[in-house]
């Protein structure tokens, strides 16, 4: 894999990589330093078919026992369904079982998956921040595993605007105490007060917490939030 390498800052970007697209408008191409894990690998296409061969060589392949032992189920993926291997996510079906992964920065987003069974594989690189998911699966001929939510009474409750830093803050309509974000490794976790209201969130990515105190979602009351959710709900149900 020649052209796979791993973008920290100060590099040096290697020839021909496609620049990135975030809503039609070209990005910089991002750079890592401690969370180079979660975003820094750069590759091609050429590079990543032949690690998608190898996944699907068989039994006589010479990294054959590496790759088995990455695909095998370590715990169950609460968030998103099926389990988790080392370094995959995987689905579980029985008929059409798929060992995937992906993985997004502003402007490019990448999915990677194949089923053990029917040999099938499918790589989607792409220099736009648009998740290929959903067609990455559809070429499969899979679909993907599907989370158990439990039933939520007090979604209004979570309702506001959450600033986290100038220029980014996150606007809640209806969710629980705890959520993740697919696009990234980050997580969201609700604050309560004293007398059990929610009053901020704490947004965890990269081993860093980002506190935020809950304010009017768009200058809304929180009642006013309240009412269109739960009219928004009843709509959905009719």
């Amino acid at each position: 894999m020649k052209a796979t390498t791993v973008g920290l800052a100060g590099s040096l970007v290697p020839a021909g990589l496609a620049p990135g697209h975030v809503g039609g408008r070209r990005v910089p191409n991002r750079t890592f330093q401690a969370c180079a894990p979660a975003g820094a690998l750069r590759s091609s296409t050429r590079d990543m078919a032949r690690l998608l061969a190898a996944c699907l060589a068989g039994e006589k392949a010479p990294l054959h026992a590496a790759i088995t032992m990455t695909m095998q189920r370590q715990h169950a993926n609460e968030e998103m369904g099926g389990g988790v291997g080392l370094g995959w996510m995987l689905t579980e079906t029985a008929e059409r079982p798929v060992v995937w992964h992906n993985g997004a920065t502003a402007g490019s987003h990448a999915f990677y998956g194949f089923s053990p069974t029917t040999g099938a594989g499918i790589l989607i690189l792409a220099n736009v921040q648009k998740g290929a998911e959903a067609l990455g699966f559809a070429l499969l001929g899979a679909k993907p595993a599907v989370p158990v939510r439990a039933a939520l009474k007090n979604a209004a409750d979570f309702v506001g605007r959450y600033p986290l830093v100038p220029g980014l803050l996150i606007d809640v309509t209806e969710t629980s105490d705890e959520f993740f974000l697919k696009v990234v490794e980050a997580r969201v976790r609700f604050t309560r007060d004293a007398a059990g209201r929610v009053d901020g969130l704490v947004l965890r990515q990269g081993g860093r917490d980002l506190p935020a105190k809950r304010k009017q979602l768009g200058g809304r009351t929180q009642r006013e939030g309240r009412l269109r959710d739960c009219a928004a709900r009843r709509e959905a149900v009719a």
